[in-house]
């Protein structure tokens, strides 16, 4: 009764309605094609599912019933929609965890296709389409059911929406201004940097205003499949300006000029946001999480055989094998090697572990096999030793419970004192021998040559309460890059283990393949590796510098002994690396005789600011410089477990702070931006001071 009620609801809507066979494949229980252009009667309806009492129900999109549906398939596909589409008025959460459906309203005179794949994990349900429509049953058990935006009246406030407008497909008016090779049509996805970077220059060297230079550039952008956001086109024309003018400040007064490259604060949520895309969104951009080639390849691999799974935390883990497999096979110009420290964190159960499995599988599976390391180590001099041996020079140690190892670093006559300092040193002297001398000669270590490279996770609390003031800034911290996962555990599936794709394997194995030259000039000390050198295309350095600049200025703007200095001066080194390995993802073995472009540049600049981001989000809201500091943070920490806002008299009483420094402490995080203050009334019509953490 609960469905077709619904169905006979929908109806009055003026929605085409079919009843659909339950299970994965969602297929109609009639010929359902007279219905894209009819609306079935309240007869045929109540005859349907009188029928067919188990059916599931759905909607027919596209003119017959004046709406269509963006559905975000997963975390993925619903985080794309987040970032990149309108926010309408309904919603409806899909069987599948982290799934939705968004409504809009058809724009008068266009007609919207059904279009699967497009975007990654995101399919157009429009003409010629349905989705299932709540209260039916996914294949899980999970029940679909609305979402309605607060302050909005339902279906009646449905947002209008042309998808054509993020397709490059809108026919501006470019002013007949002609860049000879350039494409004012628009471009893909992975040259769009590169490309504004030399349509401004051209069109500053040619004569343009800054004015008219902004103008175009703006109208361009939003023929781009899909536009870059506002920030980056602010940040990439004025550093493009900023060269023009050789460094000369100039005030225009109709472009947008930067005030500060810090990070800016994520929007907040509503709370229809958080209950369709969850409580706190991760700050890593949605196509950081598309990279494409065998990246993406081991991402898919781990979501498909894992009980539990966090794109971020698959991600993670596929830098670090790759970047492991190329091991002193591949260098940049300037000499750096793909050896990477990637830590993922999240909570207990948030599929940490999947990443480790997978990791080993594909190792254990190919010719690197060789390459996987310890998954726990007694002391740094262990770990030194470990890349004596010629097998183990190039290794990959993963560690589970990372924060656990780092407790033990904390007793300074532990034998593990030594490893992070050993870890700091060996990420940088790739491309050099180490020595660990002792006062008995015969205890010396000599490693001729080696590339270690890190997979660890770890539970928030192990992580950042094993960490000191003293690691922010001796560069071990700076070293590493943070993954972390903030939002709610998926539920855990029922999943078949299945073998590594061959696809995988014979990619892993090509990599390996690859042979370098050996130094002849380090005589019999060892065969040393020369790796190839990969440049960067000439759009690619272009996008590459501009995005550097901003972290160099960045650097230069806090003291040596201050976090973000060694956070920032390490940003182009991790950006660098990246982008070769998502190069060799892509390229495969021809990596060795091609160049790293843009489209690889753009993807690791953004994983690079985002993982940039969480640690200095990370260290300042765990890692206390003082004991007033430490106070701040348990506030934090306390707004952050009541979804970022409380009653200033309950958060008070519940962290039994003085009344004095509770004030200050207050005082004092209003002034920086980190907390605010408003007042509401309580149910006796009294204002009632509320504390809401400005970034959740």
């Amino acid at each position: 009764m609960s469905i077709l009620n619904s169905a006979l609801e929908y109806l009055d809507l003026n929605f085409s309605v079919i009843p659909i066979r339950p299970g994965p494949e969602k297929k109609p229980f009639i010929p359902w094609t007279e219905f894209q252009k009819r609306r079935a009667s309240e007869e045929e309806v109540e005859g349907w599912f009188q029928k067919w009492p188990g059916a599931n129900i759905a909607i027919i999109t596209g003119s017959i019933s004046g709406v269509f549906v963006v559905d975000g398939d997963g975390e993925i596909g619903s985080r794309w929609i987040y970032e990149n589409c309108p926010k309408t008025s309904v919603y409806a959460k899909t069987g599948r965890v982290g799934g939705c459906h968004c409504f809009y309203r058809i724009p008068p005179g266009v007609k919207i296709p059904n279009k699967v794949g497009w975007k990654p994990k995101v399919d157009i349900r429009g003409e010629g389409g349905y989705v299932i429509a709540p209260p039916s049953i996914h294949h899980t058990g999970n029940t679909y059911s609305w979402i309605f935006r607060e302050g909005l009246n339902g279906w009646s406030d449905l947002a209008e929406f042309n998808p054509a407008k993020m397709g490059g497909n809108l026919m501006l008016d470019l002013r007949n201004v002609k860049l000879p090779g350039e494409n004012l049509k628009g471009v893909e996805q992975g040259s769009r940097n590169a490309t504004l970077a030399s349509m401004v220059g051209k069109l500053l060297s040619d004569g343009s205003t800054p004015d008219f230079a902004w103008e175009f550039i703006t109208a361009w952008n939003a023929r781009n499949t899909p536009p870059l956001g506002e920030k980056e086109v602010k940040t990439t024309f004025r550093s493009i300006l900023k060269k023009h003018e050789a460094g000369t400040p100039i005030k225009i007064e109709s472009v947008p000029v930067i005030v500060s490259t810090e990070p800016e604060p994520e929007p907040e949520l509503t709370e229809t946001d958080k209950e369709i895309f969850g409580d706190k969104t991760d700050s890593y951009p949605v196509e950081c999480l598309q990279p494409g080639g065998l990246l993406q390849e081991i991402m898919e691999y781990t979501e498909k055989s894992s009980a539990s799974h966090k794109p971020i935390f698959a991600l993670s883990a596929a830098i670090s094998l790759l970047g492991n497999v190329l091991g002193q096979r591949v260098m940049t110009e300037t000499g750096l090697r793909t050896n990477m420290y990637c830590v993922s964190i999240g909570y207990s159960g948030a599929g940490k572990n999947a990443s480790h499995s997978t990791i080993a599988s594909i190792l254990g599976s190919s010719n690197a096999r060789l390459s996987m390391g310890p998954t726990d180590t007694a002391s740094g001099v262990a770990l030194l030793k470990w890349l004596t041996t010629d097998s183990h020079q190039v290794s990959l140690f993963t560690f589970d419970e990372f924060g656990m190892l780092l407790q033990g670093t904390k007793n300074p006559a532990s034998p593990m004192a030594e490893l992070p300092r050993i870890l700091t040193k060996i990420f940088s002297s790739t491309d050099r021998p180490e020595i660990k001398s002792y006062a008995d000669s015969k205890l010396n270590i000599t490693v001729p040559w080696h590339h270690l490279s890190l997979y660890a996770s770890s539970t928030p609390s192990k992580f950042w309460g094993n960490l000191s003031e003293a690691d922010t800034i001796s560069g071990f911290l700076a070293r590493i890059l943070i993954f972390e996962a903030h939002d709610e555990i998926e539920k855990t599936r029922n999943v078949v283990k299945s073998t590594v794709p061959k696809s995988i394997i014979d990619q892993v194995n090509a990599l390996w393949a690859i042979s370098p030259p050996i130094d002849k000039e380090r005589g019999d000390i060892a065969r040393v590796p020369v790796p190839f050198v990969v440049p960067r295309s000439q759009d690619a350095a272009v996008l590459f510098d501009s995005w550097a600049d901003k972290y160099w200025e960045l650097r230069n703007k806090y003291r040596e002994d201050d976090a973000k200095s060694a956070v920032y001066g390490r940003a182009a080194e991790h950006a660098a690396k990246l982008a070769l390995i998502h190069s060799a993802s892509l390229k495969g073995g021809k990596i060795v005789s091609g160049e790293i472009d843009s489209e690889s540049v753009e993807w690791a600049t953004k994983i690079t600011d985002s993982c940039i981001k969480e640690l200095l989000t990370g260290i300042s809201r765990n890692i206390s410089k003082n004991q007033f500091h430490a106070e701040q943070q348990r506030i934090i920490k306390f707004l952050l477990s009541r979804s970022g806002e409380a009653p200033a008299r309950e958060v008070y009483r519940r962290l039994h702070v003085p009344s004095r420094q509770f004030n200050e402490l207050i005082v004092s995080m209003n002034f920086s931006g980190e907390i605010r203050q408003e007042n509401r009334k309580n149910s006796k019509g009294l204002d009632v001071s509320w504390i809401i953490l400005n970034s959740c």
